[in-house]
């Protein structure tokens, strides 16, 4: 996965306060019923759960949810960590082992479940069974399933229960089939805790799920084996929407170039977020680097009410945003701890800009990401501007110069700009700190400080020979009939290059390099730019 995630270096971390490992809290309980009328489904779930939305693309999995974070941590709940709840929705279908040659279903490996063969570990999951299976390598062989009922009456349910262990978590599963669709309902929970802790009330969960007629606006579905990049920007944004549809307390905002996704009660900061993200695109990224074709991509940001729940979707610790290439998503919250609301407001929009140029840029230069003191200079330069009604001015970044002001403080060196420069993402990332600030000090330097024109034009022929370069080369793979790249089975339009391509790739970025400080005296910049880091530190 491509994901580039904004550091908080320079913030003050605020401790939990934990001063002993406490005892699991007992007595647990369910709280009231969540029904999701989308979908056509409702059930009690465990008191002070809250709801998490699934990865973008997810369409199987119609809700989910897990202990409150801030509890958890609040209280550091050992039996709640590791726990949570999926829904599942799936067709049913009759299982095969006939091979009609294709890769996807070729791929894989048969296993026996309740008498049926199913092909699992290949493609991604047509059945409930098949996602057991492929999730919890071997299950079949660890449960026989007994029979469970659900609801009453007419609305009463009938089907399989399965409990089992994976790594550390106990499976408790049941599934109910209703008009040609398998519904499960899985819970997870740490395999020390569950039959002290979680059995009763996860059993009583699932004897409150009951299936209606859904109603209001169905989810948007795309069907298996359709190309996404050729959707509508209608079907694209309607099918990032339904990724919600099972999320109680979250909505949608639309944006010209975006999709917000949000758990967040304030949308008048939201809108604020809205429109400043399409002022920033239109006035400075787009302006400063032209993209060879116009971007069409349609992405999603996704903002977290609270910094826990950012985490618990994934977010990196000790980070404060991400852009995930691969998801076409930028994921950051609201809610910072240990500040006032108005810088917490202020870190949130400087985490947009920052993410949101990681998002724009890897389309302006197809699909590729530069190199990290560009990507991440630029990102954080972004991060310092401020938006006043429709104007954008550039400042400079608080949270770099506070490290720069605290590592030169403690009389250390700063890393040679040559180096610099020809870091890989996997180096930039080690001693981050100081390689995400000075990367935005050399950029704000480049850009706003210098007044000498070579060193001003750095940036901009290192983008536009990465960008000209990389868009002759992707044209020149189309002419060979895709004759490079692998691809992959289940996904349409998703190809893996081989060494060979991703070598001439490699190549571009360093010629890029090269291109853009074509004629430079090293020495002379790092001494000038050394001198400017001094004087505002």
């Amino acid at each position: 996965m491509n994901r580039r995630f904004l550091l908080l270096t320079s913030l003050v971390v605020v401790a939990l306060g934990i001063s002993a490992v406490s005892a699991p809290m007992l007595g647990r309980k369910l709280g009231k019923i969540q029904k999701i009328k989308e979908w056509g489904y409702s059930l009690r779930i465990p008191e002070k759960w809250t709801s998490v939305p699934e990865q973008p693309g997810e369409t199987k999995i119609v809700g989910g949810w897990q202990p409150d974070s801030k509890e958890v941590e609040k209280r550091y709940d050992v039996a709640a960590m590791g726990c949570d709840l999926k829904i599942l929705r799936y067709p049913v279908k009759a299982a095969t082992t006939q091979s009609s040659g294709k890769a996807e279903e070729a791929s894989g490996r048969e296993v026996r479940v309740g008498g049926r063969t199913l092909r699992v570990g290949g493609a991604p999951a047509k059945t409930i069974d098949e996602y057991i299976e492929n999730t919890f390598e071997g299950a079949s062989k660890r449960f026989v399933p007994k029979k469970i009922t659900a609801g009453r009456g007419s609305s009463k349910l009938t089907g399989r229960f399965l409990e089992f262990t994976s790594g550390r978590r106990y499976i408790c599963m049941a599934i109910f089939t209703e008009d040609n669709w398998d519904w499960g309902i899985l819970y997870r929970a740490p395999e020390d805790y569950y039959k002290r802790e979680w059995e009763k009330v996860y059993r009583q969960s699932i004897d409150s799920f009951r299936l209606f007629e859904p109603s209001g606006e169905r989810p948007y579905a795309v069907a298996p084996g359709i190309d996404k990049s050729k959707l509508s920007p209608a079907e694209k944004r309607m099918a990032i929407k339904a990724g919600i549809a099972g999320n109680p307390g979250w909505w949608a905002l639309d944006t010209k170039n975006y999709v917000f996704l949000t758990n967040s009660t304030k949308k008048t900061f939201l809108k604020e977020l809205g429109r400043e993200i399409e002022i920033i695109r239109e006035k400075v990224y787009e302006k400063l680097f032209p993209p060879t074709k116009e971007i069409d991509a349609i992405s999603i940001v996704r903002v977290f009410s609270d910094q826990s729940e950012y985490h618990q979707y994934g977010g990196p610790r000790g980070s404060a945003g991400y852009w995930n290439a691969s998801k076409e998503e930028l994921v950051l919250f609201e809610n910072f701890a240990g500040v006032t609301k108005t810088k917490s407001k202020q870190f949130t929009k400087s985490v947009m800009y920052h993410e949101a140029f990681h998002q724009y840029i890897y389309y302006a230069v197809g699909d590729i990401a530069p190199h990290s003191w560009f990507n991440e200079g630029h990102g954080d330069f972004f991060a310092g501007h401020v938006v006043s009604g429709s104007r954008v001015r550039p400042k400079l970044f608080d949270w770099r110069i506070t490290f720069l002001k605290r590592h030169l403080g403690q009389r250390k060196n700063m890393i040679p700009i040559r180096s610099l420069v020809r870091l890989p993402q996997r180096e930039y990332y080690s001693n981050a700190g100081l390689k995400y600030s000075q990367g935005w000090a050399l950029i704000y330097f480049l850009r706003e400080v210098t007044k000498k024109k070579s060193w001003q034009a750095i940036p901009d022929r290192y983008f536009t020979y990465l960008r000209d370069n990389i868009a002759a080369f992707k044209t020149n793979e189309g002419e060979k009939d895709d004759a490079g790249g692998e691809g992959v089975p289940g996904i349409p339009g998703v190809k893996i290059y081989d060494f060979e391509d991703r070598g001439k790739v490699e190549k571009i970025l360093e010629e890029a390099v090269d291109k853009g400080f074509e004629g430079i005296d090293y020495e002379e910049l790092d001494a000038a730019f050394t001198r400017w880091v001094e004087s505002i530190v």
